[in-house]
């Protein structure tokens, strides 16, 4: 099961203990997929979907079971962002996000996105610093190159879903560049890909992706190579890239003799004018329910206390509570000679807790576009980093377009 599954089932063990009642942990991959074709017999009692477009769609089609007939909207609210419970709320006139009607799933864990990791003694060894500013990540970019390295590692293939690395950069630069409200009216539809804003988070992304010397092997090499596998050559002596803007998640490619923290750190990404400083981009998945049953109900109500999660928290894998109550001296880090605190997840737990108390947490965008995601998104990004600077108009003009996005395929080449 890996970090995950040994997580969830030591939470799972807690709730057996405290309630008498058992759950069966099955660990399906890609649950959200198959959920439409299962009929009810086959249907499970619950499920943990990645995305609240899936979340909406296996409601429809499953159908999802009402939380909010025994949860109240406002305390769900409360702890894990008006924004978060939106996402899963689907409107009586079935709008989506809403912030009234049926409430189908509540979040369990998140992970953040805006993370640009660097190995630490290396970096330390070569006398860089960490960037405040777009400024002086692009001049650490520069300073790399003049020291003989190359700056960064870039990883776009992921199968049918190639080309989401390259949307977080921009989902990134959007909200740290022009804010919450700007960042909403994006993936509502309401702020085209053409507009000043979403232009100028693509030309970002470009000085980055088409830096002279930047990227590991060229951006040619980037959209060929795994995105669990770009990380890699940055534990090579000396480092054969720097840096790698990636989610929390990456602590799960770490070679097995490294540590998040004393070996790879992640700094945050780089304040741009305009910006919160409290925005975060993540994502998460979410817990909910195809039938209505008592010891369901305690489930769902064990899931959504500040103290789920304590013991994930300590298997690994880069866990970050949903709850903004969740206590971050629980980030810690187990072995063999025992539990000790794991400062960077502590770091980076408080941070999710200040943007979720002030309902700055934005998830990721083009997960949100449109009820699947925007995968056509996905092809968007790989035909501008393969044209170059030149494509941009082009791109941009497609992606505003509907009838293109209806003929794109994804993954397709």
């Amino acid at each position: 099961y890996g970090p995950e599954g040994f997580g969830l089932k030591a939470e799972f063990a807690r709730f057996t203990a405290e309630t008498g009642i058992s759950v069966r942990y099955l660990g399906l991959e890609e649950l959200e997929y198959l959920l439409p074709s299962l009929d009810a017999a086959s249907m499970p009692d619950l499920a943990i979907i990645p995305q609240p477009g899936f979340v909406i769609g296996a409601a429809l089609e499953a159908p999802g079971i009402d939380l909010a007939t025994y949860l109240d909207r406002q305390a769900t609210a409360d702890v894990f962002s008006p924004y978060l419970t939106r996402l899963v709320t689907l409107g009586p006139d079935g709008s989506w996000p809403a912030d009234e009607g049926a409430l189908f799933a509540v979040p369990i864990r998140t992970s953040v996105k805006g993370l640009i990791w660097y190995p630490v003694d290396p970096f330390a060894r070569a006398g860089y610093e960490v960037p405040a500013t777009w400024e002086e990540l692009l001049a650490l970019s520069d300073r790399i190159v003049a020291d003989g390295g190359t700056p960064w590692c870039w990883g776009e293939e992921d199968e049918l879903a190639t080309g989401w690395p390259a949307t977080d950069w921009i989902e990134d630069i959007l909200l740290r560049e022009s804010g919450v409200a700007a960042y909403d009216r994006w993936v509502a539809g309401d702020l085209p890909f053409q507009s000043p804003e979403v232009r100028s988070a693509f030309e970002r992304l470009g000085e980055i992706a088409f830096g002279p010397g930047y990227v590991r092997g060229g951006i040619a090499t980037g959209l060929a190579t795994p995105f669990w596998q770009a990380v890699q050559p940055m534990f090579e002596d000396p480092p054969g890239c720097w840096l790698y803007h990636q989610a929390t998640f990456v602590a799960e490619f770490i070679p097995y003799d490294m540590e998040w923290g004393p070996d790879i750190r992640a700094m945050a990404f780089p304040g741009l004018s305009g910006a919160d400083p409290d925005t975060l981009i993540g994502a998460g998945d979410f817990l909910m329910a195809f039938r209505d049953r008592p010891e369901i109900r305690e489930l769902i109500r064990f899931v959504t206390r500040p103290g789920f999660g304590t013991a994930w928290a300590s298997a690994g894998g880069g866990f970050l509570s949903a709850h903004r109550n969740f206590d971050p001296d629980a980030y810690i880090s187990c072995g063999s000679g025992g539990c000790e605190p794991n400062t960077e997840m502590q770091s980076l737990g408080r941070r999710v807790a200040v943007a979720l108390a002030g309902d700055t947490f934005r998830f990721d965008g083009s997960d949100l576009l449109g009820e699947t995601g925007g995968d056509w998104m996905w092809r968007g990004m790989i035909d501008y980093l393969a044209g170059g600077p030149d494509s941009l108009d082009r791109v941009l003009a497609a992606l505003d377009d509907p009838e293109w996005r209806d003929t794109v395929v994804p993954g397709s080449p």
